[in-house]
Formats: structure tokens, sequence, C-alpha cells
């Protein structure tokens, strides 16, 4: 509890909600607060993603159980929001990517953190499909434009999408992979909320390969059944 609010106490302008076309001014390019539980050890045994190709969104959140909603079939996460300290600054909602805080992700490769946070009074509802939130990463590409280098799947059965909420003063965390490739360049993440408006994260320095970049060229999904409604 102390560590996340150092976290955001150190953090000012750390993202912004971008409305039409107004666009965010100020980023940071280091978190200070909360840092890995990894050992030396198990990062030396974790490798960067080197991939060349659009990966599928996976920020994979659900309402806690006094917000739940009745479900109509879609799958739940387990990831559920956690409550952080009233003494934390208010800034609305905000996402934050902590480089200094490594993750194992899947026992295969290095990630880190991005936090989804409520400090604004209302609790927040998020549209999602089986959990899955309209989180995406972007980068700038050769002409310094902000690119989606991940998708988010559609699926054919309506049950799927369903509404989440976020009550204030409630965080999510997600696990987000570390990329390595050939060009270097800037990565964010960034929360649809609707059509006018999104959530933009922190900035930080990246390594893609040029197929991230190509709106065509996705990691893919084949349904293994016929419960399974995704098909990309």
């Amino acid at each position: 509890m102390k560590n996340l609010t150092t976290l955001l106490i150190s953090i000012v302008f750390l993202s912004c909600i971008e409305k039409k076309q107004n666009k965010p001014k100020v980023f940071v390019n280091e978190l200070i607060g909360q840092t890995t539980s990894l050992t030396q050890s198990e990062i030396k045994k974790l490798d960067s993603l080197d991939i060349d190709f659009q990966f599928r969104g996976d920020c994979y959140a659900y309402s806690s159980e006094k917000n739940k909603i009745e479900s109509n079939g879609e799958a739940h996460s387990d990831n559920l929001p956690k409550s952080i300290d009233l003494t934390c600054p208010r800034q609305g909602l905000y996402l934050v990517i902590n480089l200094k805080e490594l993750t194992n992700i899947d026992n295969s490769f290095l990630g880190c953190k991005l936090y989804l946070v409520n400090t604004s009074d209302s609790l927040i509802k998020l549209n999602a499909s089986d959990s899955r939130l309209y989180i995406v990463a972007e980068a700038l590409n050769d002409k310094n434009e902000w690119t989606a280098v991940s998708y988010l799947p559609s699926s054919d059965c309506g049950n799927s999408y369903h509404t989440v909420i976020l009550d204030k003063d409630e965080y999510w965390t997600f696990d987000i992979p570390i990329f390595k490739g050939t060009t270097k360049t800037k990565l964010r993440y960034t929360l649809t909320i609707d059509k006018d408006t999104k959530v933009i994260s922190n900035e930080i320095i990246a390594y893609l390969n040029k197929g991230q970049f190509e709106k065509e060229n996705k990691e893919g999904h084949r349904s293994n059944n016929i419960m399974d409604p995704y098909k990309e």
C-alpha cells in the first residue's frame, strides 16, 4: 500500500485524457516508486519479447464483488481491483507504465506493470469483451505518428460485450511485455472510453520490429471449439 502511494505521489502529469483533437502535453520518462520483486537470477532467465506482428490486447479485469453487474454469459477475469490509499493525490482516471516493476510473463519473457487508477470522485464504467478492456499499445512510426501495435479481437457472440466497473480509489494492474526489435521508438498504452475520449499513459522508450506497425499483420487466433467466439 505504501509503495503504491509513493508511486502515485511521485508522478506529476503522468497521463491525461484526450478528448477529440486535444493532444497530451506532458509525459514522464521514468517512474519512481514501486519496484520489482524479481531477483536478478530470475530476471536473467527471462528474455524480452521479439515479435514481428501486432499482438492481441490482453488487459483483462473485472469489477469488485460489490460492483459486479448481473452476467449475460460473458467470461470473467479474476483480476479484481485493489484499493489505494485515500491520501493519494486526486488526478482522475489514468494509466501508468512502471518500467521499474518488472514481471515474469508466462514463465517465458520479461514484462513490467501497467496501472489503471481511479482517483476521481465516482465509479467509472468501462466497456469490455469477456473482461478484455479496450486498451491497446501504440508506438511512434517512421512518420512520427502514433500507431497501434496491438489490436482488440472481435467476438461473434453478443453476450461477450459487457461493462466492468472501477470504483473511486481503486486500481487494476496488468502485465505488459518488454519488447526487443530493430527500431528504437516510443511506446504508450491507451484506453478507449468512447469515440471522443481516450486515457493515455506515459511514454517509454521501446525497441520494436517493423511488422508490429502493420495493421493487417496480426498475431491471429484459431478457435478451438464452438464456445470460443474469437477468430482473430
